[in-house]
């Protein structure tokens, strides 16, 4: 029957879930004892964000997961504990600052500026790490990144807060969920911050498709007879980061100069905007 039949796909999707929850929390377990729990916290917890990142966009988990896991952790260990304890040494001089705002300062303006600005820090690093995982940036660009993500996708952040609120009196009200903590908490984290980068990724995008480069186009007589190379040049560059349309769009638009206006070429200004674009 029709009912039983998605009851019983329902209960076979939620039993792996489980199993996966299970195993995830056994590898960072493990892996936060290797790291002797000061350097094993934050690879261990990045992982597991890997993990739901790549199910978020396969649809699947890594084949075998536990040699995966094994050598994700160990291919980024050092550098997110830099990035970890970077975020962890600000997030404490905070701390330290609003302590001291509390006991010194009885001025209740910056008090409540530096409760509210280390809130806002602890939201961005909710954040942190699956933007990491995700993109390649600087140290610095990355907390910009962060703070953008946060404060452009409200819902999602809200939605964290109230997960991990839900997720925390799930485990105190429940001990049996204590064996599946670490990921039941952080898998709603994952998921609402890759809902975020992927409502950015996808303005970009649409913003890139309806972006007219014809009315961005600069010619000129070039009066020495320059050759074409920067067309070659700025057709190289768009090759090379893959983007089809863009190579299409440049070459109809250089015949039609070509053909229509003689001896016109694409100047380095349209370079510039190329650029800009990819």
């Amino acid at each position: 029957m029709p009912t039983s039949n998605a009851f019983y796909d329902l209960s076979y999707r939620f039993g792996t879930f489980l199993i996966l929850l299970l195993k995830l929390q056994f590898f960072w377990l493990l892996t936060l004892l290797k790291g002797g729990i000061i350097f094993g916290l934050f690879p261990a917890t990045a992982t597991i964000f890997q993990v739901f990142l790549f199910l978020f966009t396969n649809k699947e988990v890594p084949q075998e997961l536990g040699s995966w896991y094994k050598k994700t952790t160990n291919r980024q260990f050092k550098v997110i504990n830099r990035l970890g304890f970077f975020y962890s040494s600000i997030l404490l001089f905070l701390w330290f600052d609003l302590r001291i705002a509390a006991h010194f300062l009885r001025h209740s303006f910056v008090h409540l500026s530096l409760l509210l600005f280390v809130c806002l820090f602890i939201l961005a690093g909710f954040y942190l790490l699956p933007v990491f995982l995700r993109y390649q940036l600087t140290f610095s660009q990355y907390f910009i990144r962060v703070f953008l993500l946060m404060f452009l996708n409200p819902f999602q952040t809200l939605a964290m807060v109230v997960s991990s609120i839900l997720t925390s009196a799930l485990v105190f009200w429940c001990p049996l969920f204590c064996f599946l903590a670490i990921p039941l908490f952080l898998f709603p984290i994952g998921f609402f911050t890759f809902q975020a980068m992927q409502r950015g990724e996808n303005l970009a995008r649409n913003k890139i498709d309806s972006y007219d480069l014809e009315h961005e186009l600069i010619a000129f007589k070039v009066l020495d007879q320059r050759p074409d190379s920067l067309f070659v040049e700025a057709f190289q560059r768009t090759n090379n980061q893959g983007t089809t349309h863009y190579q299409n769009h440049i070459a109809q638009i250089h015949y039609t100069f070509m053909i229509e206006a003689g001896e016109w070429k694409i100047t380095d200004a349209i370079i510039t905007n190329i650029e800009q674009i990819d």
